[in-house]
């Protein structure tokens, strides 16, 4: 709507003498609150939407004030219309009067347009309507006004004077304004009721004036003063933010920023009920994101970037502010890694890199510059249907190197460029031990010194119960032993070249395993904890010579040792699967064809292994013809098996690809194949079966069971019988 200036100037004069008597009339904490809309300030609801009907934050206004405002101020002598200024409002409202809604919905003014064929219905006339459009075009013009100007301006220093100043300054103008065409509409309109109704458009009307104001000079610096005022340690704030473009992003001065980068709408009022914004990622860095340290999380110029999972709406993000370090806690996560980062401005929040809408993490980083630390949490990234959950615990501390307390998932691996089945340590710690008589300890301290046979060859010594012993190439002196903390897969075997690396699995006999010297008593390395019999794998690298003799106590370390811990994983399903003509196929990839089934089959009776290979089909043949139940259960480990042969009756190991993380088991017949999901990749598998006994001499299945162990193969291998069933000599 274009408005003449004469208008304008006229309706201005009006208003700038009755703003003061508004503002007066506007309770303070009414007016607080009005002020603190769209500000984005600590205070407010961020990005409040238009409530349907009257806000209920302008109650105490209309107590105060009453649906049309109390005599005193109708017939104040602010309020009064000059003769000229009635005239022009009346004109206007009779113009607005004009407009009609056209056939193919557009509006036109009568007399300019008419409908092509026949006569155009009259439509009802709509002075409240009209009346509203003047308003809202009225108030947006008179707030950049030179006499509005002024009455806008606070030189309040606190924060709730500059918001109240603010909500109250606004509101006056748009009820001045309300009042002012009120008046004039009486000339347009007859019903009193429809001309009161005004009094509710100019309350809601300061909604969509203020959604579009700039907050007052000297705000941002007073709200932020008053957060750091009242703040207050520890806090925590769980929210969901939106990440489809799989980063989350921790930005200062978020609030200012989203003030100058909002998108306006032509219609203001949808401009505040469906606000739109600008992507967050134009105020983040264009640098590379580089996740290859971690796999989690990068500072890329002073912003810290955490990579998400999948592409996700919304995924759930907790935030927890401490004083001081928090425990370290990586049980139920699957990537931990603490960073440091330095607050140039403090407030920081953690947003998508596309906002779907308003709604970051309700807790900010503290509202102070300075030096923090940040542990970031993710489980779940390697989900593809959700793009994980994330926790963040920020404590000021100074500036330290990164550190990788858990790093599991194979997100996190392949971001790392690390071979599949390998994994960054948990924990990791260097000391220089001083070594007796040539060795050390490594299993359960109280166990004492672990009982093993001769060591006159090789390094690494266990009976796989009580821990091992390490033999070293220094027999007195210091060694450089370094301790790396896995799980729950095993640590990468390490950058650097070794001259001699052993690995072994042990029975733990206690509550934790330690590194320590015959008899210097215990040393500041990790220690892996664990539960009496459970098992868990150890490998020792070695480099700097096997024949160093007496070193000098004092002397530096020529010998290093690199000693690695990690628990004996077992991921278990149980699966119950058929059995027909005594066979079971079973693949990692697409269904096989009829020629690699005969193959397989032919390949199970002329090797003798009564379980046959071709291709990437495994084809287990079985003593009975039939079992429609039969259970199965997958084993997926992080090292090979210990053989327990003695409990089954046939056993043969061979190579099975699962290239897509689905493996299928079907009977012969052309039944549906029973399927699961299992980790993506490349695999050695023992393949174990027993009840074969007392499933021939039932002459039918249900006795009969069997194991399907899995453990990550580094190459192909030609299949292995490790244990034979006798019944299957009768077998051609």
């Amino acid at each position: 709507m274009i408005l003449s200036r004469d208008l304008i100037d006229a309706l201005a004069r009006v208003v700038a003498e009755a703003v003061p008597v508004l503002v007066a009339a506007t309770p303070h904490e009414a007016a607080v609150d009005l002020g603190r809309h769209n500000l984005h300030d600590p205070f407010s609801s961020f990005g409040r939407k238009l409530p349907v009907g009257l806000p209920d934050l302008l109650y105490p206004v209309l107590e105060r004030m009453a649906l049309v405002p109390p005599t005193e101020l109708v017939d104040h002598p602010a309020l009064a219309l000059t003769d000229e200024l009635w005239g022009q409002l009346d004109e206007q409202l009779h113009m607005q009067r004009r407009l009609r809604e056209s056939p193919d919905g557009s509006f036109s003014l009568v007399g300019f347009s008419r409908p092509a064929e026949g006569p155009r219905p009259e439509p009802l006339p709509d002075p409240l309507a009209s009346a509203r459009e003047l308003l809202r075009a009225s108030v947006l013009t008179l707030v950049r006004h030179r006499l509005i100007i002024p009455l806008l301006a606070s030189s309040a220093r606190t924060e709730a004077e500059l918001a109240a100043a603010h909500g109250a300054g606004h509101l006056a103008v748009c009820l001045a304004t309300a009042l002012a065409i009120q008046r004039a509409m009486a000339h347009v309109a007859s019903d009193p009721d429809l001309i009161r109704s005004l009094g509710w458009v100019g309350y809601c009307e300061t909604y969509v004036l203020l959604s579009r104001a700039l907050p007052p000079d000297g705000y941002d610096a007073a709200a932020l003063a008053a957060q750091r005022s009242g703040y207050t340690l520890p806090r925590t704030a769980v929210t969901w933010v939106g990440a489809p473009q799989q980063r989350l992003v921790l930005v200062e001065g978020f609030s200012a920023a989203m003030r100058i980068t909002q998108v306006q709408h032509v219609d203001p009022v949808q401009a505040t009920r469906n606000r739109e914004y600008a992507p967050v990622s134009e105020l983040i860095p264009d640098t590379v994101q580089d996740f290859t340290r971690n796999g989690l999380v990068a500072v890329v110029d002073g912003v810290p970037i955490i990579r998400t999972g999948a592409p996700a709406h919304l995924v759930e993000v907790c935030m927890e502010l401490h004083d001081a370090m928090p425990e370290l806690d990586i049980q139920s996560w699957d990537e931990v890694v603490e960073i440091s980062w330095t607050a140039v401005q403090g407030a920081g929040t953690v947003l998508g890199t596309i906002t779907p809408w308003p709604s970051p993490v309700g807790l900010q980083t503290p509202p102070w510059p300075g030096d923090y630390r940040i542990r970031v949490h993710a489980v779940g990234r390697d989900d593809r249907s959700l793009g994980g959950r994330y926790r963040l615990l920020v404590w000021p501390a100074p500036t330290a190197p990164e550190i990788v307390h858990k790093a599991t998932d194979q997100l996190g691996r392949r971001l790392r460029g690390e071979p599949y089945g390998h994994q960054h340590p948990s924990l990791r710690g260097t000391e220089n031990v001083h070594i007796s008589y040539g060795m050390y300890c490594i299993g359960y301290p109280p166990d004492g010194v672990p009982t093993v046979g001769p060591h006159d060859r090789g390094m690494l010594f266990s009976d796989g119960h009580h821990g091992a012993i390490v033999t070293t190439g220094t027999f007195s002196g210091q060694v450089e032993i370094t301790v790396e903390i896995g799980g729950p897969l095993e640590p990468h075997p390490g950058d650097q070249a070794w001259d001699l690396t052993e690995e072994v699995t042990i029975t733990s006999t206690g509550d934790e395993v330690a590194v320590w010297p015959l008899f210097d008593g215990g040393v500041e390395l990790p220690r892996l904890t664990t539960t009496p019999g459970q098992r868990y794998r150890l490998r020792v690298s070695a480099r700097g010579g096997r024949d160093l003799g007496d070193l000098d106590p004092d002397e530096a370390p020529v010998e290093s040792h690199l000693v690695q811990l990690w628990p004996e994983q077992r991921a278990v399903i149980d699966l119950t699967i058929r059995i027909d003509y005594s066979q079971v196929y079973v693949y990692g990839g697409p269904p096989p064809e009829e020629d690699t089934v005969l193959r397989s089959l032919r390949h199970a009776y002329d090797s003798a292994l009564f379980v046959g290979c071709a291709d990437d089909l495994i084809t287990i043949l079985t003593p009975v013809q039939w079992n429609f139940d039969a259970p199965l259960r997958i084993e997926i480990l992080s090292a090979p098996p210990h053989p327990d042969l003695e409990d089954w009756d046939h056993v043969v190991d061979v190579d099975l690809d699962i290239p897509h993380g689905e493996l299928s088991f079907e009977a012969s017949g052309g039944d549906d194949p029973i399927t699961c999901q299992v980790p993506a990749g490349f695999y050695r598998a023992w393949i174990a079966g027993r009840g074969y006994d007392e499933a021939v001499r039932q002459c039918g299945g249900g006795a009969d069971s069997y194991r399907l162990q899995l453990w990550r193969g580094a190459a192909p291998e030609p299949p292995e019988l490790r244990r034979s069933w006798p019944g299957f000599a009768t077998y051609s």
